[in-house]
């Protein structure tokens, strides 16, 4: 026998009335709200979407402490104000970590020295374009990058 539910009168309205409603009856929201930034993802490849955003999966050679879930550009732009020695000195230190987490990524997925040295090489040219004040013509703009 299914549990006594209690009694609530059918809400006239789309807010708080309705959302209690919904909980006495035990519909709850449990999935993660759609952020905007992964609206092309979710268009383009449905199912790294649902990996990445619904399971948690994500690449190992994308996770990164040290750059609390941005790229080289979000943290210089965390940064703006500090003056450049400063500045300098504080994304030198977050370099340092990132490419401790690289190194270790890769020793232990088996990625062999080439391969390790070409993506430190693409991690350390990301984060030279990322100090730049204005654009170069060494980094190479990439969909959705500004520089």
């Amino acid at each position: 026998m299914p549990p006594k539910l209690p009694s609530l009168k059918a809400p006239s309205t789309m807010g708080s009335e309705a959302s209690d409603f919904l909980r006495a009856h035990q519909i709850l929201p449990i999935s993660p709200p759609v952020r905007s930034s992964d609206y092309r993802l979710c268009l383009g490849d449905p199912f790294t979407y649902y990996m990445a955003r619904r399971l948690g999966v994500v690449p190992a050679l994308s996770h990164s402490p040290a750059l609390n879930r941005g790229t080289w550009m979000h943290l210089r732009f965390q940064h703006f104000d500090l003056p450049q020695a400063r500045l300098n000195s504080l994304m030198d230190h977050h370099l340092g970590r990132r490419m401790e987490e690289l190194t270790e990524t890769c020793r232990s997925l088996g990625i062999q020295s080439e391969g390790r040295a070409k993506i430190l090489a693409r991690e350390e040219k990301d984060f030279s374009c990322s100090m730049l004040v204005r654009g170069s013509e060494n980094c190479a703009l990439l969909p959705g990058r500004i520089l």
